[in-house]
């Protein structure tokens, strides 16, 4: 497993590579005169790119985790500025699908890796909105003590409780996920990353959900002294 995700991790650049160039090439062909036929085909195939790109990624990510290789860099975040960027990056799809975004958080710093808290907390938005169909999804955070506890909730189809520990298992999706035609863009790689970041951060992570009513994961993250991000932010 170990000389699996190292030469995994050292092939990255090799296979990501031409799947870029012909991502390149889809893109110059779309700026060419198509017929309305031929648009949607180089849409089409851009699409399908694009999720093999994310799929390589996540499958990249997990073996750089399981190798060790990603060493979480510590350092003092601007909590509410953090979640206001991971609902900025999905306000377009939740507008699509006529959802509410919404972030309620206090004004406070958190002690994390901001890349791979970010990711986290993108992951769980992601899949939030995505098998949401109608109502919203909530980014929140709430003082626990010495830490924070972060909580992405939805009002979406829920997970049964017999896969309350398969739904982080690599490439697993739920029944519903699965059956229904409108989630089929999930790789269902998301949740196996999100634990896998978690652990390498050391951050208690947990769900709560309700079949056909909603689901709430929460990660607890360590606060921060407020004075700390304010040394960081002066430097």
């Amino acid at each position: 497993n170990r000389s699996k995700s190292k030469f995994l991790t050292a092939a990255g650049h090799d296979l990501l590579q031409p799947l870029n160039a012909a991502r390149l090439l889809v893109s110059a062909l779309a700026e060419t005169q198509l017929s309305g036929s031929g648009a949607r085909l180089v849409g089409q195939v851009d699409r399908a790119l694009a999720t093999i790109g994310d799929l390589i990624k996540s499958v990249l990510d997990i073996a750089k985790l399981d190798a060790g290789v990603m060493v979480p860099e510590i350092a003092p975040i601007d909590l509410r500025a953090l979640l206001a960027d991971v609902a900025a990056d999905f306000a377009p799809m939740a507008a699509q699908k006529h959802l509410r975004l919404s972030v309620m958080t206090p004004d406070i710093a958190v002690h994390s890796d901001p890349v791979l808290l970010k990711r986290i907390l993108s992951n769980l938005a992601s899949n939030a909105v995505r098998y949401t169909r109608s109502g919203g999804v909530l980014i929140g955070a709430r003082r626990r003590g010495a830490s924070i506890r972060i909580d992405v909730a939805d009002t979406g189809i829920g997970i049964p409780a017999e896969h309350s520990v398969a739904i982080f298992e690599e490439f697993s999706r739920g029944p519903a996920q699965s059956k229904d035609a409108g989630f089929s863009d999930g790789l269902g790689l998301g949740l196996a990353i999100v634990r896998r970041m978690a652990q390498a951060l050391d951050h208690d992570l947990s769900f709560r959900s309700t079949e056909g009513r909603g689901s709430i994961f929460s990660i607890l993250v360590p606060v921060a002294a407020t004075k700390a991000l304010r040394d960081d932010d002066n430097s």
